[in-house]
């Protein structure tokens, strides 16, 4: 997954040093839909930085580390509740 933030929010990723909270669903979706991957790079980049130590900034995120099976239990709940309701208003697809 490739980003080019502004450079004040990659800095602030460069900072921090963790995957930002905000990619998480999005970063988690790679991982769902597909049950073989194992990693994933997270890559921020940002040509306007002039020191180039600091313009491309990787993050690796692992299947493991991440909180998959609570997720899917959770999707799976909101997609019942969801189809019910559909059924409810007589409108299902």
């Amino acid at each position: 997954e490739v980003k080019c933030p502004n450079t004040d929010t990659l800095i602030g990723y460069i900072r921090k040093d963790e995957m930002p909270k905000e990619y998480l669903p999005q970063i988690m979706g790679y991982f769902l839909v597909n049950e073989d991957l194992k990693e994933l790079d997270f890559v921020c980049y940002d040509p306007r930085i002039q020191t180039e130590q600091y313009r491309l900034w990787i993050k690796n995120v692992k299947r493991k580390d991440l909180p998959l099976k609570e997720t899917m239990e959770s999707l799976l709940k909101f997609w019942e509740k969801y189809q019910s309701e559909l059924k409810r208003l007589n409108l299902e697809f």
